[in-house]
């Protein structure tokens, strides 16, 4: 074979291996382009939550943190509870403690039934507390003991 038709195949595998590469890198530079974004709005809401929670803070008392302390019989339902309820409260996080009123919470939780762990359970609310941290204390019962 002659020289030229080496150099032909070479640059033709060369070419296509570039082609190759970049169809690649192309997609993962776009996975990571949508990532950064979505970082980037999240960190932008986070900054924005902080400075209201700052400008909140000079003015008076406003709840900082809420803490769940739940019962059942079944510790990864415990566990799995705890967390969806303090989800559900999270929105009241920088509300001024005295703009919460306690019916509100039990609004928000009591008799609410939750999914967990693929059973339903229900949630009873026993007592609460509102200051800086709102502590609330549940108790989860699976349906059929309901």
């Amino acid at each position: 074979m002659k020289p030229i038709r080496f150099i032909a195949i070479f640059l033709l595998g060369l070419i296509a291996g570039l082609i190759l590469g970049m169809l690649l890198m192309g997609r993962k530079v776009d996975d990571l382009t949508l990532e950064n974004q979505l970082l980037l709005g999240h960190s932008l809401d986070l900054e924005a939550r902080l400075k209201r929670l700052e400008s909140l803070e000079k003015k008076g008392h406003i709840i900082q943190s809420v803490k769940v302390v739940a019962t059942c019989p079944d510790e990864g339902a415990r566990l799995k509870g705890q967390e969806t309820i303090q989800g559900l409260l999270q929105e009241l996080v920088g509300r001024d403690v005295d703009a919460i009123d306690p019916p509100l919470l039990e609004t928000m939780i009591h008799q609410r039934a939750v999914s967990l762990q693929d059973d339903t359970y229900y949630v009873y609310l026993t007592a609460s507390h509102i200051s800086k941290t709102v502590t609330v204390y549940i108790n989860l019962v699976p349906q059929g003991q309901r």
